[in-house]
Parts: C-alpha cells; sequence; structure tokens
C-alpha cells in the first residue's frame, strides 16, 4: 500500500493566510495551490468575499438533486464569484490563478462554512464569525449574485423562472 499523507494549512477563523493543499502519494509530492490572501494587500477583502460567495454557492450546487436548472445556476454564480477572486489577485499585481488554485480555496472555505455555521460548539465556532459570515451572504452575496444572474441569464436564458428580477 502506498504511503499518503495530507497536510492542509488553515487560518484562523477571522484573519486570512495562505491556503497550501500537498499531497503525498509514494514519493512524489504533487502541490495543487497556494492563494495567499494577505498578500492581495487592500483587495484581500474583494478576495475573501468572493471566497466566501463562490463556498456558499457551492454549498448550494447539491440543489442539482432537485432541480437540475437550480444547480446549474448556483453553479454559474460560484463560477462568477471565482472570477472575483481571480480579479482581486490580479489588481493585486500578481499572477493570474488557476481555476485549481481557486476552486482549491473555495472548497476550504466551503468546508469552514459547514463546519462553523452548522456547529453550536462554541470551542469550534464564535457566533460573532457565524453573524458576520451570515451578513456578508446576505448582502455582499446578494448584491454579486444580482449582478451574476444578468450575465448568466445572457448565456442561460432557461434559467430565467429562478431568478427574482425585482432584486
Amino acid at each position: 500500500m502506498m504511503p499518503f499523507a495530507l497536510d492542509i494549512k488553515l487560518p484562523l477563523l477571522s484573519k486570512l493566510s495562505a491556503v497550501t493543499l500537498s499531497i503525498v502519494i509514494g514519493s512524489s509530492s504533487l502541490s495543487y495551490a497556494e492563494i495567499d490572501i494577505d498578500t492581495l494587500g487592500s483587495q484581500s477583502t474583494m478576495a475573501e468575499q468572493g471566497a466566501i460567495c463562490a463556498s456558499f454557492s457551492a454549498l448550494m450546487e447539491n440543489q442539482v438533486l432537485i432541480n437540475q436548472n437550480l444547480g446549474d445556476l448556483w453553479s454559474e454564480r460560484r463560477k462568477f464569484s471565482g472570477a472575483v477572486i481571480r480579479r482581486a489577485v490580479e489588481l493585486a499585481g500578481l499572477e493570474s490563478p488557476s481555476s485549481e488554485d481557486i476552486d482549491v480555496l473555495i472548497n476550504d472555505y466551503r468546508e469552514r462554512l459547514l463546519l462553523n455555521l452548522s456547529t453550536n460548539d462554541e470551542a469550534r465556532a464564535s457566533s460573532q464569525y457565524q453573524s458576520d459570515i451570515q451578513n456578508i451572504i446576505r448582502t455582499n452575496c446578494a448584491s454579486l449574485y444580482v449582478q451574476a444572474d444578468k450575465a448568466i441569464l445572457r448565456r442561460f436564458p432557461k434559467l430565467a423562472y429562478l431568478i427574482n428580477e425585482n432584486d
């Protein structure tokens, strides 16, 4: 059996830092992604909000099990939010991250959202953090999704029935 090691460095709940995922299989090591939000300076807030919105969208994509079109809508919203992360990195003067790099960051945030928003264990999540994240989803993400929906409707008009155009 081949040795397997997984090394994940996660930031503190309220402070973001580098996200590194390394997988070691046998003697080879592959490093898949590193987006260090702390190095983005004034663009770090934009990247963090994009990551939160994209991770929420990724969670909502599971609605594909109930309604294919609804899952597709959330998938497109995730992609739009991921583009916000890419743009924040570029505006910070850094090399544009790959789609894989962005997906790793989104997956990391998704796991943290699940863990911290679904637990009642005070040692694992603070109620202030939960409240802050819920507020970002209700305000910033809702606003981002309105922008995304305009672009989505141009590409996928069949999804119009799912979008409340009064927002």
